[in-house]
């Protein structure tokens, strides 16, 4: 009957027992019909004898249209007087029913959802019917309405054989379009209060029809429940331009959120050119730092020298290192993280940059250089570059182990050290600087003298 419906006989071949239940029951009853040049699924004729069941099972599914139904309440009431049907025929009985309504009806198996009618559900309902619920959904005045602009979000067109567009044609496409969100679009506060309620009612969606005539209508402000003020046509219309701006808004969310850690980014670098060239931008200045050790900062700077397919996948990867997580699986907190894990990264590497550049000026071969920073807490600091040849260091070596590490080992000392660390640094530069400010004095002096 679900796969076989339109062919004579449901393409049963041979006379073995299941064409004689085939014969008797559907054929014989008109619920297997040839109509209007083709054969079809019908309701059974009136000298059948099904006319009364087959009216309680109309009415039994018109009952549950607040709420699901047992389908085992309805075995008890056509297996006891005055109908007496076998429960092996009423799962065929259900299955002619269903096929007709499929737009208007929704089967549960443990209370969730079954989007398509099958083979293997039905051989379940035969030996557990108590699994399964069925609910009924009348598609007319504003549920038709709303039903109607719901077609033209999701672009559904009418079938030609059915009275409406199945419920399931368009909850399907909501359900897949919100599942194939990253988890970040399920998560973010950062939307607009529509959009968040619409994500959240598609998110927990448990049956279709309070999804599509309750819970997204609430969700972009419509007071469905209140029949004093039914949504009319001109409503229906605007509650399905809001749900086309909160979709659009859900499925721009992952996007957003890496065009603001760009935004962060240009504003670290100093760059205020075209954001559409600011990758390559930062590629050229990451090729020119040449070999990094720090591990963090490696890998930022490969993860920048990559040339990804495209510019949000290459923002994913670059935000990936920032932050060591995907963006497509952060929280809000992880953006307000990365802003601060990203100024450590620029300061490294702008350092290492400028160091780069430094050593281009070398005193010689065997020289290397370190930057040395420290920033006092009014803002004013040191920023040196002190070459180190080979030969120094190695008697500067010596003397830390002889004289500093052997009275102070680091362990235990390591807060003293770094004490000694700043200041010797402070007064070292501090020295320098003053002797280069005194020898700038005397040679202004002189030259007044002179003049």
């Amino acid at each position: 009957m679900i796969n076989h419906g339109e062919q004579d006989r449901l393409g049963i071949e041979g006379n073995g027992p299941e064409f004689s239940m085939y014969s008797s029951l559907l054929k014989r009853t008109g619920m297997h019909a040839f109509k209007d040049g083709h054969w079809a699924i019908s309701r059974p004729h009136n000298r059948s004898g099904l006319c009364s069941v087959w009216n309680k099972i109309d009415d039994f599914y018109r009952s549950a249209e607040n709420k699901p139904r047992d389908l085992k309440d309805l075995y008890i009431i056509l297996t006891l007087p005055p109908f007496g049907v076998r429960e092996s025929v009423i799962p065929v009985l259900l299955a002619n029913y269903m096929l007709l309504h499929m737009d208007e009806t929704a089967l549960y198996q443990n209370g969730t959802f079954v989007p398509n009618l099958h083979e293997a559900a039905f051989e379940l309902i035969v030996k557990r019917p108590e699994m399964f619920s069925v609910k009924y959904f009348e598609l007319t005045g504003i549920k038709g309405q709303i039903l109607a602009e719901l077609e033209k979000v999701v672009g559904v067109k009418p079938k030609q054989k059915t009275r409406n567009t199945t419920i399931l044609n368009i909850v399907k496409p909501l359900f897949g379009f919100i599942a194939s969100q990253p988890e970040y679009t399920k998560k973010t506060r950062n939307l607009s209060t529509i959009a968040i309620n619409v994500r959240d009612a598609l998110i927990s969606a448990r049956e279709p029809d309070i999804l599509i005539f309750q819970d997204l209508p609430t969700a972009c402000g419509f007071d469905v429940t209140n029949n004093s003020t039914p949504i009319t046509r001109d409503k229906a219309k605007e509650f399905r331009s809001l749900l086309v701006g909160a979709l659009r808004e859900i499925n721009n969310a992952h996007i957003d959120l890496l065009t603001k850690c760009k935004e962060l980014m240009c504003e670290a670098f100093a760059y205020d050119g075209d954001r559409n060239n600011f990758a390559e931008y930062l590629r050229k200045r990451a090729i020119n730092l040449g070999q990094c050790a720090e591990p963090l900062l490696k890998s930022f700077v490969n993860a920048v020298k990559d040339n990804p397919k495209n510019e949000n996948d290459w923002m994913e990867a670059v935000a990936f290192v920032v932050q060591d997580k995907p963006p497509k699986f952060w929280c809000d907190s992880d953006f307000i993280q990365f802003e601060d894990n990203l100024i450590s990264i620029v300061n490294r590497f702008s350092s290492l940059e400028s160091l780069r550049s430094c050593m281009k000026k070398s005193p010689g071969d065997d020289f290397d250089a370190r930057r040395v920073t420290i920033t006092k807490p009014g803002g004013e600091g040191i920023d040196e570059i002190v070459w180190i040849s080979k030969e120094s260091q190695a008697k500067v070596d010596r003397y830390i182990k002889q004289h500093i590490l052997h009275d102070y080992p680091i362990k235990g000392n390591k807060q003293f050290l770094q004490n000694v660390l700043c200041q010797l640094s402070e007064k070292l530069f501090q020295l320098e600087s003053e002797g280069a400010a005194a020898n700038k004095q005397k040679k202004g002096a002189k030259n007044n003298v002179t003049k």
